[in-house]
């Protein structure tokens, strides 16, 4: 295999990544698709859509709002760990809620993690978990008659106030509609749900793309010593 095209293929390995916006950027965002699990009326995370036409996981942490399949819209950028450092909510629909909205991210991005790691044939954990996820910015807006949705919330709610949800904060990132045509409101018309991401660390995908071209060398070795 020649050089170049290994090259090509290592470029494409890194673009189909996911990876972190600024903080505040306007992004251009699709929703695409959901897993399947559902409670009889609401699909539950993770979804699926693109970030600036990459594909993206999507967590949702808002019941308010709705997003249809297909449905496009501008969207704000927060990366959470930044937010916490800076205390700067001011582009997330949580702002709205809460005078300091950290300890809930904080909380939501556990459910988002444990939601990552649940497998998809689990519906029931998926279902209690979305609920949960919902319940912490949203407390109380809606029920669920499963008690492991009150578990979840109150163990992400606790593991987040005593700070041992053991997570990279700056892994995580919180998309809200924004922009002239998306003004950030509670709720209303114009909103779509709020979602949350996760992206790799960068160590991740300098390790994953180090060990591809490894692997391309070695090849291109091989076959020289072949010939």
């Amino acid at each position: 295999m020649k050089l170049s095209r290994i090259l090509g293929l290592l470029v494409i390995a890194l673009l189909a990544a996911p990876f972190a916006f600024a903080d505040g950027g306007l992004v251009n965002m699709q929703f695409g698709y959901v897993n399947g699990a559902q409670d009889g009326t609401y699909y539950v995370s993770p979804y699926y859509g693109t970030m600036n036409n990459q594909p993206v996981t999507l967590f949702c942490d808002d019941v308010r709002n709705e997003v249809t399949w297909g449905e496009t819209w501008t969207a704000n950028v927060t990366n959470l760990g930044a937010a916490i450092a800076n205390s700067s909510f001011g582009n997330t629909r949580g702002s709205l809620v809460y005078s300091n909205p950290a300890l809930e991210y904080e909380a939501a991005a556990y459910l988002a993690s444990e939601i990552a790691t649940t497998s998809l044939t689990d519906q029931t954990d998926l279902v209690a978990l979305q609920y949960a996820l919902w319940n912490v910015l949203d407390p109380g807006y809606i029920s669920s008659n499963s008690g492991l949705a009150w578990t979840d919330y109150t163990t992400a709610m606790a593991l987040a106030q005593n700070g041992q949800t053991n997570l990279n904060f700056s892994n995580f990132e919180i998309v809200t509609n924004g922009g002239p045509d998306f003004p950030l409101a509670l709720s209303g018309p114009k909103q779509v749900q709020e979602f949350i991401i996760m992206t790799p660390e960068p160590g991740t995908l300098v390790l994953m793309l180090s060990g591809m071209l490894a692997l391309a060398l070695l090849a291109i070795a091989r076959a020289r010593l072949a010939v």
